[in-house]
């Protein structure tokens, strides 16, 4: 038990010093970087995309068998951003920002989502669920037209 306790002590110190590393990057217009540099990728175009193939959930292999990549543009499975909206509440973000150095404003969070949610594939097995979550919370819209499987109820 006190081997227990003494684990969990030292994995708080290593979590809370952990987190006075980090530094959240932000692009001019209050949008929390994907990682750094991710504001200079190129912008993909997302309607070419899903003219021409319809579902692009898979969008990564789509530009690999184009003899392309997703590391190059503004693109991803999943906005790891929009996952903190998930996680956490918005006063626990600017509280955590705030112990981070940084000013999180709430709207700030509306811009990030609105920001994030077109330059997702929704690929990931989560993303959708996630993202239906999100947009409900945050921008309290309907999300059952845009993810309709993800928001019915349990299967009876």
């Amino acid at each position: 038990m006190l081997a227990s306790v003494t684990a969990s002590i030292s994995w708080i110190r290593s979590a809370r010093n952990f987190g006075g590393r980090c530094e959240p990057t932000a692009h001019d217009d209050g949008i929390i970087g994907q990682f750094e540099g991710y504001e200079r990728l190129e912008e993909l175009d997302w309607e070419r995309y899903r003219l021409r193939y319809g579902n692009i959930q898979r969008l990564e292999l789509i530009l690999e068998a184009e003899n392309d990549s997703a590391n190059r543009y503004k693109a991803s499975k999943q906005a790891d951003v929009i996952m903190l909206f998930y996680l956490f509440s918005a006063d626990e973000l600017c509280e955590l920002f705030g112990r981070l150095g940084y000013e999180l404003a709430h709207e700030t969070i509306t811009r990030n989502v609105d920001y994030y949610d077109p330059r997702s594939s929704h690929g990931s097995t989560l993303c959708r669920v996630v993202h239906a979550w999100v947009l409900t919370r945050v921008l309290r819209s309907d999300t059952t037209e845009i993810f309709p499987l993800e928001t019915r109820g349990p299967a009876t």
